[in-house]
């Protein structure tokens, strides 16, 4: 494992790229907004306001899921995890050129893990912010409610393309301005915190 301040990469897994990519091509004229998949997803309460340019493959939407296709059921059972992840715990994300996504805290997710897919090469990075003394709070648009800008970023992490980088959702964290098409496959825990999936990967549990 490769540990920064809000992140780690997960070196300790090793995945294809390319096979993730063939997955992608083949099921792409299912991208559609985000909020717009989640409400689909939730009917009774709309989890996330999407706004446009950052979008989902819909897979649920066709009676599937991404654990029916063994590419990625592989790479999920790979973990230990505390309670695995649910059918709509797994996104293909797919975010528009000219998207940027504000600094945030994320709504229910403790955690991620995330598989970049495209593009190939230079895919735009994550930006963590931070403020001395700030202890973030849940679900909290700090661009919106705070007037947090680039100024705030304490790093941007560039993904590994060939290990899984795994980040705190309770950490203040968006992302630039898409320069190309960025699709990435995301698991989301909510079984376990962050810290104790990190004390699992120094103790060798995490990954089995």
């Amino acid at each position: 494992m490769k540990q920064g301040k809000f992140h780690v990469e997960i070196d300790e897994v090793t995945y294809d790229r390319q096979e993730l990519e063939d997955l992608y091509q083949q099921h792409k004229h299912l991208v559609m907004n985000f909020g717009d998949y989640m409400q689909f997803l939730h009917p009774e309460k709309r989890e996330f306001k999407g706004r446009p340019g950052m979008n989902a493959v819909g897979i649920l939407r066709e009676g599937k899921s991404w654990l029916d296709f063994p590419v990625i059921k592989k790479y999920v059972d790979m973990f230990n995890w505390d309670i695995y992840p649910g059918l709509d715990h797994i996104d293909m994300l797919h975010y528009d050129v000219g998207y940027k996504f504000h600094p945030h805290t994320d709504h229910f997710m403790n955690l991620a893990i995330m598989f970049p897919i495209l593009p190939a090469n230079d895919i735009t990075p994550i930006s963590f912010f931070s403020r001395e003394g700030i202890e973030p709070e849940r679900n909290i648009n700090y661009e919106k409610k705070y007037g947090w800008t680039d100024d705030d970023i304490d790093y941007l992490h560039h993904y590994s393309m060939e290990h899984p980088t795994m980040f705190n959702g309770m950490a203040v964290h968006g992302v630039p301005e898409i320069t190309q098409e960025r699709v990435i496959l995301r698991m989301k825990c909510l079984g376990e915190t962050y810290d104790s999936a990190i004390e699992k990967l120094k103790a060798g549990t995490f990954v089995k």
